[in-house]
């Protein structure tokens, strides 16, 4: 008897949550397609804004993820203050270690390449590009 309550109580809570997730899920997906958006204006920061929303909810989102820092590089790449353009590096750099955390070692691998192909024009950017670089021989035989 108690087995069939603890069940019951299971498939309730299934029957529950399975709508709550859904509803997550396209609402991710609409803040994802937002950013998206954004990112085709050239609105590097707001399809940051609507990506991070969208990480919020979902947290393994790897759309999200990867558009994220896809923003981050292309508005790093951009800025002329030296202290910016290292956060917006590291945000990057710090994307490739969530997907290796993931065990997303695929996009991690992605990631760690697009840091690599950035230029050059800082000292500092030699140390991201040394630490992209490290990263990446770890994950690449």
């Amino acid at each position: 008897m108690k087995h069939i309550f603890v069940r019951i109580v299971m498939i309730i809570c299934f029957l529950f949550a399975a709508p709550l997730y859904a509803q997550d899920a396209r609402v991710v997906g609409n803040l994802v397609a937002a950013g998206d958006a954004a990112f085709q204006r050239f609105d590097n920061r707001a399809a940051m804004e609507f990506y991070q929303k969208g990480l919020e909810i979902d947290p393994q989102c790897y759309e999200a993820t990867w558009k994220l820092a896809r923003a981050y590089i292309d508005l790093g790449e951009k800025l002329t203050d030296k202290e910016q353009r290292k956060k917006y590096y590291l945000k990057a750099h710090e994307l490739g270690i969530t997907y290796e955390v993931l065990d997303n070692k695929d996009l991690a691998i992605k990631e760690y390449e697009k840091a690599m192909e950035l230029p050059i024009s800082d000292s500092d950017d030699e140390d991201h590009k040394a630490k992209a670089e490290e990263s990446l021989k770890k994950l690449k035989p």
